[in-house]
């Protein structure tokens, strides 16, 4: 449990302040009764509905502390961060902090999922914004409330954080000079799962294929205008043209592997590189060996595409 030290110099200089932070944490407790349960249940229903994904609990904890309200801030803020953060990262380091625990599968999981003090920065990150919107969705400190909120959302690697804060801010003019309390329970789990840990590479793959593609559009536009314009010759055009036509070819089939169990996204890839090729189509429509080179790919295109809507 902790407390800043305007609140335990005070509660020094006088006793009777102590009530007041017993009194936060009654209201705590009763502001978060069954969020544990609660919290185990949202994560059952992410992994299991529509997805039938398999997961471990990778380390969990739970925190509380006590602000004046003038003395809450970034500092305080970076402080609870840096506590989950170092709740992950210590399963590689192997010095967990106070209030929290590790799962006894985490070597295993560290090992396959590539986990290791290098990925700080990005947990961070994220752990960072869960917790600014979660601060911020109870808004000013500027009244007598209690609250609680949950949220999920990838750190990255397959790990995924789900945790629950609690609010309770008072007010009275017989304790700490008439100033707002604020008392903060956080609750937290993550959780690992190589399904997802798979699916986050097949996205980081898709856009990089995706990036990829881009390029080898702007290669095709780029040798079109050249032959057009007259700076390459017939053979050369067709030469290069055809490259990078098959390794476009190439490359959106491996997109629609990696999105398998998601027709619709390649659909309207092809969509977009069918829309290319009439284009081109149009625009050097004119010179017929360019016309007679571009046919059978939007051919080949439609072909793809309708055998995918049905």
């Amino acid at each position: 449990m902790g407390k800043s030290k305007s609140i335990q110099q005070q509660i020094e200089a006088d006793k009777k302040n102590q009530q007041f932070i017993d009194q936060i944490t009654a209201n705590l407790q009763k502001t978060l009764a069954g969020a544990e349960a609660d919290l185990q249940t949202r994560i059952n229903d992410f992994y299991t509905s529509g997805r039938n994904w398999k997961h471990a609990q990778y380390v969990f904890g739970a925190q509380q502390s006590y602000e004046v309200h003038d003395t809450w801030g970034l500092d305080n803020l970076t402080n609870l961060i840096n506590s989950i953060v170092t709740a992950v990262v210590s399963t590689v380091t192997g010095s967990l902090p106070e209030g929290t625990e590790a799962s006894a599968e985490v070597p295993e999981i560290n090992q396959s999922a590539g986990i290791d003090d290098n990925l700080q920065l990005l947990i961070a990150t994220n752990a960072a914004n869960i917790f600014t919107g979660l601060l911020n969705s109870f808004g000013a400190v500027n009244r007598v409330q209690s609250n609680r909120a949950t949220r999920l959302s990838p750190l990255g690697q397959g790990l995924r954080l789900f945790t629950t804060v609690g609010i309770d801010v008072q007010q009275s003019a017989s304790f700490f000079n008439n100033r707002f309390v604020i008392g903060y329970y956080y609750l937290y789990r993550v959780e690992y799962s190589l399904d997802e840990f798979r699916q986050q590479a097949e996205q980081t793959l898709v856009a990089q294929y995706n990036r990829t593609l881009q390029a080898l559009n702007m290669a095709s536009e780029e040798i079109f205008q050249e032959y057009i314009n007259r700076q390459i010759t017939l053979q050369q055009y067709l030469k290069s043209a055809q490259f990078i036509e098959d390794a476009t070819k190439d490359v959106i089939a491996k997109i629609d592997e990696l999105n398998k169990n998601n027709r619709q996204d390649t659909i309207q890839l092809m969509e977009g590189q069918l829309a290319r090729l009439i284009g081109l189509q149009i625009n050097y429509g004119y010179d017929k060996d360019v016309d007679a080179f571009i046919s059978p790919f939007i051919a080949e295109a439609k072909q793809k595409i309708n055998a995918k809507e049905i």
